[in-house]
């Protein structure tokens, strides 16, 4: 019969007062055990309260390569990194092969000596465990030949990152192409990094609610903001925020543009831009646009248009691009202001027109609008995701998971499925993707103001 995880823990082969155990209950998640083990690992080193320690060796698995194994190993030596995270012995057993070393170190010293540093922890699980005693003396030598637990060393607590499931927060709901994006981007970093990364959806009060919730998180590299365009505007719109958008939170990384469409009625008489912007200044009371939420970046690309190009206009809010694509199909509204996706059925079954790109270029995402630009009117206007963290999350931590957005945008399979959600690529290393915000915060802010859009 397996032990639950309290008996484990009560188990621990740490410290004397935990004795070294076995279970056959199966795999543990290496979140909980491994990240259990780490903490204690480092409590007994610090407090020196253990007479001995005990370090289960994984290794001993490779004999059985049925039985399941959850091991934590990483070895900085000269240019090379080995990772391993609960990786079958089989596995393990052919990488060794093949980079000519032995699959069974002789004994923790010489594992030692041929790295510069190493974190070594290991969890057997399901496997007959040889556990390796060695006195406190020889321990803190170990540490001394280059083994760090904890803080002892500035870069221990970094090292081995993740080492339990990562926090990846999205502002809007289950669903949108903020969510839908995010979950692919999770599942290519769960892949890479084989640790679990999960999306929080915290939608609401212009985004605000999910930008707090980061702002607040522990700036450990467990907890991302998924930021999105309105992020630049919050504080025009409401005023004076529980956070602060300039420095609670720091940019790591731009994934990509949700580029944005002016759509009417296909039973409209207009059939070009230059023909709405006419019929709108025919019109005394002007014309209607019908936009998802307040402040959103589909609201204030309406509010640009009708200021730039200079005629009467309203913008009223529906909650969402769904209902803006029935009030417009009604007759209710002259237009919307929009991304795709939801849309594309409308456009390709004839029921709604494109008029016209709100981005700087012809969009990928739908190459037969031409941009407003080229249709003679200067406004550009995206909506837009990416990463932020607590501004205190440790800069190793902040420069690899840069790393890892490259890669994920980088990768065909990544880039084929956004595509189909009618997304564009748009990578910004963290400091290019800072100076993004700025410059949106600045324009739009103004947009805000002369529009008398704000909430304050």
């Amino acid at each position: 019969m397996g032990m639950s995880d309290t008996e484990l823990r009560n188990n621990s082969p740490i410290c004397p007062s935990l004795t070294a155990t076995q279970t056959n209950s199966g795999p543990i998640p290496l979140q909980t055990k491994a990240e259990y083990y780490s903490s204690e690992m480092r409590k007994s080193s610090a407090s020196q309260d253990c007479s001995k320690i005990k370090i289960l060796n994984g290794y001993a698995a490779h004999a059985r390569p049925s039985r399941s194994i959850f091991c934590d190993f990483v070895c900085d030596s000269v240019g090379e990194k080995r990772k391993w995270y609960g990786r079958p012995p089989d596995e393990y057993e052919a990488a060794c092969d093949q980079d000519g070393g032995s699959v069974l170190p002789p004994k923790f010293g010489n594992t030692i000596a041929d790295c510069r540093k190493k974190y070594l922890m290991m969890v057997a699980i399901n496997a007959r465990q040889e556990v390796m005693e060695f006195t406190r003396r020889d321990f803190f030598s170990s540490l001394a030949a280059g083994v760090t637990f904890g803080p002892a060393s500035a870069t221990s607590s970094t090292e081995g990152w993740p080492t339990r499931p990562v926090r990846l927060i999205s502002p809007y709901a289950v669903g949108g192409s903020s969510d839908i994006s995010l979950r692919i981007l999770a599942e290519y970093f769960e892949a890479k990094m084989r640790q679990k990364f999960f999306v929080e959806n915290k939608p609401g009060a212009g985004t605000t609610i999910a930008n707090q919730t980061a702002a607040r998180a522990d700036p450990d590299g467990y907890t991302y903001l998924y930021a999105a365009s309105p992020y630049a505007t919050a504080e025009a719109m409401f005023g004076k925020l529980t956070y602060d958008p300039h420095n609670d939170l720091r940019p790591i990384a731009m994934s990509m543009f949700a580029p944005l469409f002016l759509l009417v009625n296909a039973s409209a008489t207009y059939r070009t831009l230059a023909e709405f912007v006419a019929y709108a200044k025919s019109k005394p009371d002007g014309v209607t646009f019908a936009t998802p939420t307040p402040g959103s970046q589909s609201h204030l690309a309406a509010e640009l248009l009708i200021r730039t190009a200079g005629f009467k206009g309203v913008t009223v809010q529906f909650g969402g691009d769904a209902p803006s694509y029935l009030e417009l199909l009604a007759g209710r509204v002259d237009a919307t202001t929009t991304a795709l996706p939801a849309a594309l059925p409308h456009i390709r079954s004839g029921a709604l027109r494109v008029l016209g790109c709100f981005s700087e270029e012809r969009s990928s995402v739908y190459p037969e609008a031409a941009t407003l630009r080229e249709q003679g009117q200067n406004i550009v206007a995206v909506g837009w995701f990416g990463f932020m963290a607590p501004a205190e999350t440790p800069d190793q931590i902040i420069d690899r998971m840069e790393l890892e957005i490259a890669r994920a945008l980088s990768d065909a399979i990544v880039r084929r499925k956004l595509v189909e959600q009618c997304l564009e690529v748009h990578y910004l290393k963290g400091r290019e993707f800072r100076r993004f915000i700025e410059g949106e915060t600045e324009k739009w802010s103004g947009v805000v103001r002369e529009a008398g859009i704000n909430k304050q």
